[in-house]
C-alpha cells in the first residue's frame, strides 16, 4: 500500500502545478484500487484512469522470471495502451523495465535497505533487488530516488551507474482526509477503536508502520516493559499496519511473547490494516508519533504527522536526520532505555506543536518543491 499512495501522493502534488495540466495522464490501476485514485479525476483537465487486468498465473510469472533480466518484463495491456494513447513517459517502474514499451521508462528506487540490512532478506529477494537495481542503473533511463540519502547508498554501492539521478523528495498530500474529518466524525473514528473514554480522547503514541523486522517495534515493547519494571506511568502505544511480514514473521511472534511476558497488552494496542481516514484521524488525535525503524528510504508517517503538527519521536538514522523540520526528538534505534525516557518526555508537553496556518504553508512549500523538481526531470527527458 505504500507504494499505491506514493503515486497518488505524487498526482495530487502535481496537480498543483500549473505547467502539469498541458499533459494527459493516464494512470494505470487494479480495479481494487480505484477509489484511492477516482477523486484525482477533478484535479487534472486530461485524467484518464485504465483498469489493469490482474496479471498473474504461473505462466506470467515463469516469463517475467526467465525474460525480465534479459529483454525485460512482457504486459500486452501496457504496450496497447501505450501505443493508443501516445504515452511519452511511464513511472514508476520498480521491477525490470516492460519490453516493447517505446515510452521512456523511469526507475523509482525506494532504498537500498537489502544492501545496509541482508538479514532482512531471504537470499532469493536479495539477488532478486541486486538485478533489478543493475539493469535500471547500468542503462540510460532515469532513476529517480527520495532522498539525499538514498542517492549516497546509490554513489556507494553502484559508483559507475550510467543512469542519471534525480533526487526529488515526496511529499504526503492528505488534505482531502483533513477537510472529512469533522470533530464528530473523527470522535466516531477514535471511539470505534477504543481510543476515547467517557466522552474524551484517550492520550496515545502511535506508531503506523506495517510490522515487518526493519520498523524495530521490538524497541518499543522494551522501552514499556523497562518504564513498567521501574515502576513509571505507563504511556499508551497504538500500532496500526499488517501484522505480517513476507520475509518471515518469528519477530511478530517474539513480540507477542514479550508483550505477554511483561503484562503490557493494555498499553500496547494493535489495531491492524485500517483505511486510510481512520489511519490519518489516529494521527491526529495522538500526542505523538514514534518512528523506531532501522532503515527507511524517505518515510511516508513522518511527512503526514509533520503535516498535522504532531510530536516526532525518530530513531537516529541518517533519513529522519534529513526529514526533521527541527522538532524532532532522536533515540538510538537499539536504546529502549533511551526511548523510555523520550516517551514520558514527550507526554509532559503541550500535545501540539504547530499552529494549522503554519503547516498548510509548509505543505504547500513542499508541494512546490516537490513539483519543481519533477519539472527538472521532464526537462531533462525532453532535451
Amino acid at each position: 500500500m505504500g507504494g499505491i499512495y506514493y503515486v497518488r501522493n505524487i498526482l495530487k502534488t502535481l496537480s498543483h502545478a500549473q505547467w502539469m495540466h498541458n499533459n494527459s495522464i493516464h494512470l494505470f490501476c487494479p480495479s481494487e484500487h480505484l477509489d484511492i485514485f477516482k477523486s484525482l479525476s477533478n484535479e487534472f483537465p486530461k485524467f484518464t484512469i485504465h483498469i489493469r487486468p490482474p496479471r498473474g498465473g504461473r505462466w506470467h510469472k515463469i516469463l517475467d522470471r526467465r525474460l525480465g533480466p534479459v529483454i525485460g518484463k512482457f504486459d500486452a495491456d501496457l504496450i496497447r495502451i501505450t501505443r493508443n494513447q501516445t504515452i511519452t513517459h511511464i513511472f514508476p517502474i520498480q521491477d525490470f523495465p516492460y519490453a516493447g514499451v517505446r515510452a521512456t521508462q523511469v526507475h523509482w528506487i525506494p532504498d537500498f535497505q537489502h544492501f545496509k540490512l541482508p538479514e532482512c532478506f531471504p537470499a532469493s529477494e536479495r539477488n532478486h533487488r541486486s538485478r533489478v537495481f543493475h539493469r535500471a542503473l547500468n542503462s540510460k533511463r532515469p532513476t529517480l530516488v527520495s532522498s539525499q540519502n538514498a542517492k549516497a547508498h546509490l554513489q556507494e554501492f553502484h559508483p559507475n551507474h550510467r543512469s542519471p539521478v534525480f533526487v526529488v523528495p515526496f511529499i504526503s498530500d492528505i488534505e482531502d482526509e483533513i477537510r472529512q474529518l469533522t470533530p464528530d466524525r473523527e470522535f466516531e473514528i477514535l471511539s470505534r477503536h477504543g481510543l476515547s473514554t467517557e466522552g474524551r480522547v484517550k492520550q496515545f503514541l502511535y506508531i503506523p508502520n506495517q510490522f515487518w523486522k526493519h520498523k524495530n517495534h521490538i524497541l518499543v515493547v522494551k522501552a514499556l516493559a523497562e518504564l513498567r519494571s521501574n515502576g513509571a506511568v505507563m504511556p499508551h502505544v497504538v500500532c496500526t499496519g499488517s501484522m505480517s511480514d513476507h520475509r518471515g514473521n518469528s519477530h511478530i511472534t517474539e513480540l507477542a511473547q514479550l508483550i505477554q511476558a511483561n503484562s503490557l497488552s493494555n498499553h500496547f494496542q494493535t489495531l491492524g490494516f485500517v483505511n486510510r481516514l481512520d489511519q490519518i484521524a489516529i494521527m491526529k488525535s495522538c500526542h505523538g508519533l514514534i518512528q523506531p525503524s532501522l532503515f527507511e528510504g524517505w518515510n511516508t508517517g513522518v511527512q503526514e504527522a509533520k503535516r498535522l503538527g504532531r510530536h516526532l519521536l525518530l530513531s537516529d538514522i541518517p533519513i529522519h536526520r534529513e526529514q526533521n523540520d527541527g522538532t524532532a526528538t532522536f533515540f538510538a534505534p537499539d536504546d529502549h532505555r533511551q526511548l523510555a525516557r523520550s516517551m514520558l518526555a514527550l507526554l509532559a508537553r503541550p500535545s501540539s506543536i504547530t499552529r494549522d496556518v503554519d503547516l498548510l504553508h509548509l505543505q504547500q512549500a513542499s508541494a512546490t518543491k516537490y513539483a519543481e523538481g519533477a519539472k527538472g526531470l521532464f526537462s531533462h527527458l525532453d532535451c
